[in-house]
């Protein structure tokens, strides 16, 4: 038989090549998705960047003399105000908010009477404790104005 003048050399494979790919695109979305995994969830270190929920105690306190017409204070995650309506000073709340991945909110208002306090008497002055800690206090000052605090409640780093 005459000697063939085809090449014995097999055509490439162009599914192999696919499927080299696909494999090598896998394992790169594996080793991307462990790195932000590592990454997210810190080292060994104790250290860590992630933020999650968590919950603060909120103490709102505001002092004067007398009764005022109505105190609105936060109570929950949504933000939503509740109002106390004729509180006789100083009035005290505490309570729990939750705090998701992004920050929360605090907030307490005191409305003055229209005819303001007494003379003599001492300003109307609002306080917002976080977990023990006093971090916002505001007065009146004049004896007419409101009071108003708020603050910003932080996720927990970690």
């Amino acid at each position: 038989m005459p000697p063939s003048t085809a090449k014995s050399v097999a055509p490439p494979i162009r599914g192999s090549r696919r499927r080299w790919w696909s494999a090598a695109s896998a394992v790169a979305v594996v080793g991307a998705a462990a790195a932000v995994f590592a990454v997210g969830h810190g080292s060994d270190s104790g250290s860590s960047p992630v933020f999650a929920p968590t919950t603060h105690k909120v103490s709102y306190e505001v002092t004067g003399q007398g009764t005022v017409p109505n105190i609105s204070y936060s109570a929950d995650a949504s933000g939503n105000l509740l109002m106390v309506m004729h509180p006789v000073l100083p009035w005290r709340k505490s309570v729990t908010i939750p705090v998701g991945l992004t920050a929360g909110n605090a907030n307490v208002e005191s409305g003055n009477s229209p005819t303001g306090q007494p003379a003599g008497s001492p300003p109307i002055v609002c306080r917002i404790w976080v977990d023990d800690k006093l971090v916002v206090q505001r007065s009146s000052g004049d004896g007419f104005s409101d009071a108003a605090c708020s603050t910003q409640l932080s996720p927990k780093q970690g």
